[in-house]
């Protein structure tokens, strides 16, 4: 099982305290993965499971996802939508 450190972030370019903070997830065994411009690519929530299907792929159960994003709504939309499929995984 590998832990997975899914980012989405937007507006946020060469941003120094972003980069320690993955630096450190990174050496802390997470694969990290950064999904900017989340707004201006007009990303929704129901995109999440495709996004997450092209990250882990075969290994979706059996991973364990972590998100981090500095956009409060979206986060709030995508454990509205999902909770009861996180919970069950």
């Amino acid at each position: 099982m590998k832990k997975v450190l899914v980012c989405f972030v937007d507006n946020i370019e060469n941003d120094d305290n972003l980069e320690h903070l993955l630096t450190t997830y990174e050496h802390n065994d997470f694969d990290v993965y950064v999904l900017n411009g989340i707004c201006e690519n007009g990303t929704q929530p129901h995109h999440l499971t495709s996004i997450l299907e092209s990250v882990c792929g075969e290994r979706l159960e059996t991973d364990r996802l972590y998100f981090l994003s500095n956009l409060e709504k979206f986060l709030w939309l995508v454990h509205g939508i999902y909770h009861q499929t996180f919970e069950q995984i």
